[in-house]
């Protein structure tokens, strides 16, 4: 089996073109593909913010919950924010929502949506979606495999630019994408494809 992995560190402005041709050749040749981009992999949580479900509305509770303490100085702020998500989460778990809670729920994806279009505008040149719609025939037929970072998974990113620890994440994601990619080029069984910052990197 011939299997590819890709490597793109993206740019400035930021851009998932590189990362859409690169994954066009590689599935030309290959029988599976591992995409390792910098931008689509970290910014892909962003396109969940779309159509969100109601378990990844009851997921942000949590992470809600953990960024409370951090958003408030009173603690009586503090607790009410508290009790608020807490109802919200138990509204969402609801089995038989009532009209309420379906509202809730509503309310809960324009929000997502209105996110997901504010990231747009911000950064026009990143276009998600056209990303998502070229990589998905081939994720579904399994040839294409998104590598997901381990700290976006498991680390609430909001909470930690509330307390001051953004940085050090990032570093966590800048140190497993070097990770992947000494990985691949060490690795007999795939086919290092990188653009110029991974190949940088292994030429460092």
């Amino acid at each position: 089996m011939f299997h590819v992995t890709i490597g793109t560190a993206g740019s400035e402005p930021p851009t998932l073109e590189p990362d859409i041709q690169m994954t066009k050749a590689a599935l030309l040749y290959a029988d599976k593909v591992r995409l390792c981009s910098a931008h689509y992999s970290t910014w892909i949580y962003a396109l969940e913010q779309k159509d969100i479900s109601v378990s990844d509305m009851i997921k942000q509770t949590y992470e809600f919950e953990e960024m409370i303490p951090h958003m408030f100085s009173n603690k009586v702020e503090i607790e009410l924010a508290l009790f608020g998500v807490r109802r919200a989460r138990q509204s969402l778990r609801s089995k038989n929502p009532t009209a309420q809670d379906i509202a809730l729920r509503e309310e809960t994806k324009k929000i997502g949506a209105q996110q997901f279009q504010d990231l747009k505008t911000r950064f026009g040149t990143l276009d998600l979606e056209r990303a998502l719609s070229e990589f998905d025939c081939a994720i579904k037929a399994g040839l294409l495999e998104i590598h997901r970072f381990e700290i976006m998974e498991t680390e609430n990113i909001g909470a930690s630019q509330l307390r001051g620890t953004f940085t050090e994440s990032v570093k966590k994601i800048a140190d497993e994408f070097t990770s992947v990619i000494m990985e691949a080029v060490s690795d007999c069984r795939t086919y290092p494809m990188f653009d110029d910052g991974p190949a940088s990197i292994v030429k460092a």
